[in-house]
């Protein structure tokens, strides 16, 4: 009996130091944050932002640190440009993703970390008139893949070719009629501004576009893909 009472205390110090009920053991913070080893993308929110002024902001459910922010926005003007800010990250233009034509511009800009939380995206255009968007809160991406536009398509309509096999891809498309729907297997988001708003997260590498509902003959848009 003596020696049962000493191996049992020693039994539990060997468990302890091991971690178990300690923070680095079962339930503990570690190997669960963005960024840890085999995180994959998702959309966590989406927010739509409807016919806001040049230079001034649309409110957003708070953005927790560390998220990634990925911004659609559309004038109904050609040529114009755009600049995105959140009162603190600095953004990043979605390469290829720039589109004038059918009446409007389109454009994507991400930041892939913000700093601190984030309850306002800004968008300022080179043009007059209102800006549209898409504002999506995403876990799990560590960089940007791909992006594309088409100044005059088919639908489905802006092709993006992923690289990894679980991506979260956004875009927008419009044309010389309204888009009334975006449709399966993309998410419709939006059909603000008579356009069609969309998103999926891919389950294989491979081509994607957007397919949409509209009588339209002319059809332009742009998408980018987040791995």
């Amino acid at each position: 009996m003596r020696k049962l009472a000493y191996i049992i205390p020693l039994l539990c110090s060997i468990a302890v130091a091991q971690g178990i009920g300690g923070k680095a053991g079962v339930g503990g913070k570690a190997g669960f944050g963005r960024g840890t080893a085999g995180a994959t993308p998702a959309i966590s929110r989406v927010t739509a932002c409807n016919a806001i002024s040049s230079g001034a902001g649309c409110t957003v459910t708070s953005i927790p640190s560390g998220h990634t922010i990925i911004a659609v926005v559309d004038t109904n003007a050609t040529s114009n440009t755009f600049t995105v800010t959140d009162g603190g990250d600095t953004f990043t233009q979605a390469t290829s993703a720039l589109l004038s034509g059918c009446g409007v511009s389109q454009d994507i800009w991400y930041v892939l970390s913000t700093a601190s939380s984030r309850t306002s995206v800004t968008v300022a255009t080179s043009g007059t008139g209102n800006w549209f968007g898409m504002i999506y809160d995403v876990t799990g991406a560590t960089s940007f893949d791909t992006g594309n536009h088409v100044t005059s398509g088919a639908n489905p309509n802006t092709p993006l070719s992923t690289a990894n096999a679980v991506e979260v891809a956004v875009g927008v498309e419009t044309a010389n009629t309204s888009v009334t729907a975006v449709t399966a297997p993309w998410t419709q988001d939006s059909t603000n501004n008579a356009s069609g708003w969309g998103s999926i997260t891919t389950s294989s590498s491979g081509t994607y576009s957007m397919p949409f509902t509209s009588g339209g003959s002319s059809f332009c848009g742009t998408a980018a893909a987040f791995k």
